[in-house]
This record gives structure tokens, C-alpha cells and sequence, in this order.
């Protein structure tokens, strides 16, 4: 009789031994693929690929506009970057202020003027300034080194989102903006191998290179503002705002600063007057369809998925300029669309709890507050 139970005994414990290690193997078999459905589940959103596709039409318009801009540098000698985008300024508040204006109540042109005019006049001048600092970098730089400076954005937008907008990024994120920065560095290495650019000098490159960098710093900061407008309040308000502002403070740049620019103009050329027309569009475009991307993807992920503007500049430069085409091209076109979409495979989350931001100081944090629009929703959450 002791024998028997001893032997269930046994029995059971090899049972309760082999039911444990076939739940740890099920267990194993179901926790690997389960973490990578965690991960990439963002991909099945139709949103995200919507987004992603629209970014990469954005690239398209924004290669149209470098490209017209060289056009106009180098074969007409155009030198008129605020005359450029002030038509695009003109634009926007011909539509989307004219629609803000016929708004009542406090989503309306007067109360919104009243309550923060200042933010999106301080918006308004960087992004002018950006505008105005990318096209002045043509005059010395080659159309190359300026699609690949002006991804300075990236690093810009990934330190604002955190300390601003208040982002926390996984590892997939970092590695989605690794592996896109992989693209840069094809293209870095083909612009090195390359030998038909046209020499302007190492003194003007630099002061090329300079140029375009600060435009991309203000483009980062411009793009995160964007992001937070448009999700407080909404798109029509932030473009409609910056039309405004932007025709007033561009068109008193363009009276002040480049007057003789455009009186030497040829106004009976219809091709100088085609390009700075289709230039206009262009970007009236992108401005009009980026608040589209930004609520969906934010504004690291709009940023990455604008490094395809860089393949397509480039392939136009073998097509217009002569440039040799190296293979990295195509390699790099793969990287900046793999980096998008790891980065967009699992969204990011933020920090909403109030406390200081762990390895800021308060004062770092008040001082970026201030600066970037947000002193006013820090002070009150402090009261």
C-alpha cells in the first residue's frame, strides 16, 4: 500500500514537472512573437502608412523647391531668398487667415490675436528666418551639402520633443533614427567620391554650410512649435496665423534688405517669373499638407521621413546638374525608408506627471519652457 502511494506520488510530481517545463516552452514559443506584435503593432494602423506616404510626398515638394531654387541661383542669378517666400506667406493668408477671420467665438481671428499673439509671432519670425536662411546658403554652397546639412534638424527636433514636448523614446525609436542616419552617411561617403561638383572655394562653403545649418536649427524649433499648436489648438489657427505674421515680417524684410534684388529682376522673363510662381506652390503645398503628418506620425518621425528628400535632390542633380550617380544613392534611399518606419512601428509616449524631467535641472527646464511658448501652462500647473 505505501509502495503504490509512493509511486502516484512519484507519478505526480513527474507530472507537475512536465506540465511546468511544457507551460515554460509555451510560454517561451508565445512570449517572442508576442513582444515583436507589441512592438510593430503601430504598422497594421492604415493612419501610419497614410502618414508615411504622405511624408514622402512632402520630400517630393520640398526636392521641387531646392532644385527650383539652384535653377534660379545658378542659371539666373536670383539672389532673393525673402522675395521667394514672400509670395508663399501672401499665400497662406489669402486662404487660411481669410478662414480663421470668418470664425467666431473664441476659435476666431480677434480672440486668438488677444489671448497669444506673441507665440505665433515668435513662431512666425524663425520660421521666416529658416525660410530665408536655406535659400541664402544656395549663393554659396552646392545644392549636396545642403540637403545633407539641413537633416541638423533631426538632432534639434529629438532634444526639443524631449525637453519641450516632453517624449520619451524606447530603443526602437533610436535605432529607427540610427538606421536612417546610415542613409546621411551613404550619401556623406558618395558626395566625398564624387568629383563634378563645382568648386566655389573652401571659405564659401563654409560660409554655405554655416548659413544652412542655423536655417536647419530654426526649422527643428519651428517644427516642434507646429506640432504642439496643432494638437492644442488646430491647424487652421497655426497656418493662419503664420500667414499673417509671416506677410508682415517678410514683406518688411524683402522692403528693407532686398529692394534692389528685385528691381534688377527681369519681370518680362517668364521663366524667372515661372519659377518663383512654381516655387511658391510647391511650398504653399507642403505647409498646407505637413499639420497632416505631424498629428499622426509627430514631428522626429515627420523629420525622418523628409530624409528622402535628399535621394530625390540628388537624382535630380544627375538629371539637371550632371552630377554623377553613385550607387549609396539607391542605398541610402533604403535606410531613410527602413529608419521611418521602425521609428513609426511603436508610438512614442510622454511625460505628463508635472515633475522636472530626470537629468534636467528646474532651471534648464523653466529656460527651455520660456523660450520654446510654454511659460504660461508651466506657471500654471506651478500655481
Amino acid at each position: 500500500m505505501n509502495t503504490n502511494s509512493s509511486h502516484c506520488s512519484n507519478s505526480s510530481i513527474v507530472y507537475r514537472q512536465g506540465s511546468t517545463e511544457s507551460s515554460i516552452v509555451r510560454a517561451e514559443q508565445t512570449y517572442i512573437p508576442g513582444k515583436c506584435e507589441r512592438y510593430f503593432s503601430a504598422l497594421e494602423s492604415w493612419i501610419l502608412w497614410r502618414a508615411i506616404l504622405i511624408g514622402q510626398i512632402l520630400s517630393l515638394l520640398l526636392c521641387t523647391t531646392a532644385v527650383i531654387t539652384q535653377v534660379l541661383t545658378s542659371r539666373f542669378g536670383v539672389h532673393a531668398p525673402t522675395a521667394q517666400n514672400f509670395l508663399l506667406y501672401v499665400l497662406m493668408c489669402l486662404t487660411f487667415t481669410t478662414v480663421l477671420a470668418c470664425r467666431t467665438g473664441d476659435d476666431g481671428l480677434l480672440n486668438v490675436l488677444k489671448n497669444r499673439w506673441w507665440k505665433y509671432l515668435i513662431v512666425s519670425i524663425l520660421d521666416v528666418e529658416a525660410n530665408y536662411l536655406v535659400v541664402k546658403a544656395y549663393q554659396y554652397t552646392t545644392l549636396t551639402s545642403i540637403q545633407l546639412l539641413d537633416c541638423f534638424t533631426i538632432p534639434v527636433v529629438l532634444l526639443l520633443s524631449w525637453v519641450v514636448m516632453r517624449v520619451r523614446f524606447k530603443i526602437i525609436h533610436i535605432v529607427g533614427v540610427s538606421v536612417s542616419l546610415m542613409g546621411i552617411g551613404c550619401l556623406v561617403w558618395a558626395d566625398a567620391d564624387s568629383s563634378k561638383e563645382v568648386d566655389k572655394g573652401v571659405e564659401s562653403r563654409l560660409t554655405g554650410d554655416m548659413v544652412c545649418m542655423a536655417g536647419a536649427f530654426f526649422y527643428g524649433v519651428t517644427n516642434v512649435a507646429e506640432e504642439h499648436f496643432i494638437k492644442k489648438y488646430d491647424q487652421i489657427e497655426f497656418l493662419g496665423m503664420l500667414g499673417l505674421f509671416g506677410t508682415v515680417i517678410s514683406g518688411f524684410q524683402l522692403a528693407l534688405t532686398e529692394h534692389p534684388q528685385v528691381s534688377s529682376m527681369n519681370w518680362h522673363h517668364w521663366e524667372e517669373i515661372g519659377l518663383v510662381v512654381a516655387y511658391s506652390a510647391a511650398l504653399y503645398a507642403f505647409y498646407a499638407t505637413v499639420p497632416l503628418v505631424l498629428s499622426s506620425l509627430g514631428s522626429t518621425a515627420f523629420n525622418l521621413s523628409l530624409l528622402s528628400t535628399d535621394y530625390y535632390s540628388l537624382i535630380a542633380g544627375v538629371a539637371l546638374f550632371r552630377y554623377k550617380y553613385h550607387a549609396l544613392y539607391a542605398m541610402s534611399f533604403v535606410f531613410f525608408i527602413s529608419g521611418t518606419i521602425i521609428f513609426c512601428s511603436k508610438k512614442t509616449s510622454r511625460h505628463n506627471d508635472g515633475h522636472p524631467l530626470r537629468g534636467t535641472c528646474s532651471f534648464c527646464n523653466s529656460a527651455y519652457s520660456v523660450l520654446f511658448l510654454h511659460a504660461a501652462e508651466v506657471m500654471i500647473q506651478a500655481h
